[in-house]
This record gives C-alpha cells, structure tokens and sequence, in this order.
C-alpha cells in the first residue's frame, strides 16, 4: 500500500472522484474551463508569466493534474488491487476444478 492511500478501497474511490470530474469538464463551455483553470493554478499557488493552456483538452488536462496530482499512483494501486483479486479468482477455479 502507498504511503498516501490507507487502503485499496481509498484508491478506488481517489479514482472515481477524478474521472467523474473529468466527465463533468468535458460537457463544460470554454470560458467555464478558463475560470476554472485559473481557480486550480490559485489554489496550487501557480502563477503563469504567459502562454498556458488554450484548448479544450489542454485546459481539462492541465485542471486534472493540479487537482487530481496522485491520480497515477492511485491507478496503479488499483490495477494492482484487481490483479490481485483475479488471481485469487483463477486459484480458486484452479482448486475447484482439482478437488
């Protein structure tokens, strides 16, 4: 287990948060995005010379990665949290189909 989730389960639910918000910004106007863009860099105490993020995807991108940091590691516990489970599974037929 990783030093920033408790359990497999806090993984799961890290996960779901991120790719609900994800759904939710995809359907959101342009000038929604930009606002929100700028509230995320605010909060992660960004400031941003010039340039930045333009696009639709650029803008959702860059909104998930400041809110959303451990997304990676928490997809990683969860793969390794469902490998797990489908070992146990397939052990379980093994010695089913023994006895």
């Amino acid at each position: 287990m990783s030093e920033h989730f408790r359990t497999p389960e806090d993984a799961l639910a890290y996960v779901q948060v991120h790719d609900d918000h994800a759904k939710r910004l995809s359907r959101a106007s342009l000038p929604t995005l930009r606002g929100a863009a700028s509230n995320a860099r605010q909060a992660a105490r960004i400031t941003l010379l010039e340039g930045g993020a333009v696009s639709r995807d650029e803008l959702v991108a860059e909104i998930l990665a400041l809110r959303y940091p451990l997304i990676s590691e928490a997809r990683q516990e969860v793969s390794a949290r469902q490998a797990l489970l489908a070992e146990q599974v397939h052990a379980e037929l093994d010695a089913q189909g023994q006895s």
